[in-house]
């Protein structure tokens, strides 16, 4: 006889699969399982740097490093570009010094100190006669193997030396002026960086640093004088022509 049919239900719902918690990790990612912390929680992923921000890293690093770099370079070349190129030229330059040159060029000067008041004067020197004059005046205010140089334009000069006080070679530049101050500092810089001589590793420092090494000598060479032309010598090299009237 057939059996009779089953009154029990069939079971609707499909096995339960259950899938252990933890970490998995792959490469640069990072999964967390459901129940790490003994219930549900968010799925986290932790994924690494894309190549895009990666290079957008190194460039914005380079571009630090590179302006770091420019504003050194600047700092370290500013004496030269105060002062000029031409300066560090015209050092190049080997000029004789001389006792005989600096006794003729102190010679000068004592004729031009001993005019009366109101009298002109016609006086002719040399870049020997003054760099071997201010050679032996440098020493004695803290500047020592002083070297100087005329500059292409006449009137325009140029004093270097080491300067005892700060422990560095200074350089500094003048103008002879037809103005109320005959010789006028126009710039100085202090050498920071021992690279030859070259317009790089100066740096510039305020007229004040070595204007007490200067000062006596720059009012040693023109005192009480009012010029009225400076041009360059005819028919000698590196030498200039200044004509005034004594205060």
């Amino acid at each position: 006889m057939p059996e009779p049919p089953s009154t029990r239900r069939p079971n609707v719902n499909p096995p339960r699969t259950e899938q252990s918690g933890g970490v998995n990790v792959h490469d640069a990612r990072v999964d967390a399982g459901r129940d790490i912390a003994g219930r549900d929680i968010i799925e986290v992923r932790a994924e690494g740097f894309s190549a895009s921000a990666v290079q957008k890293l190194l460039l914005t690093v380079g571009a630090l490093v590179f302006f770091a770099a420019l504003c050194s370079a600047v700092i370290f070349f500013s004496g030269g570009l105060l002062i000029g190129f031409a300066v560090f030229t015209a050092f190049n330059r080997d000029v004789p010094q001389s006792g005989a040159a600096a006794f003729d060029m102190q010679s000068k000067l004592s004729d031009l100190d001993s005019l009366p008041s109101g009298s002109p004067f016609n006086i002719t020197f040399s870049e020997p006669e003054l760099n071997s004059y201010v050679a032996r005046l440098a020493p004695a205010n803290g500047l020592q193997h002083a070297e100087t140089r005329m500059l292409d334009q006449p009137g325009q000069l140029a004093i270097m030396g080491d300067y005892l006080p700060l422990g560095v070679p200074v350089a500094a530049t003048f103008r002879l002026s037809t103005g109320d101050k005959p010789v006028q500092l126009q710039a100085a810089t202090a050498k920071l960086l021992p690279i030859g001589n070259s317009p790089f590793g100066w740096v510039a420092v305020p007229n004040e640093v070595v204007e007490q090494a200067v000062r006596p000598i720059t009012a040693s060479l023109f005192q009480n004088v009012r010029f009225t032309s400076i041009s360059n010598a005819r028919g000698v090299e590196r030498a200039w022509t200044v004509i005034g009237l004594k205060q």
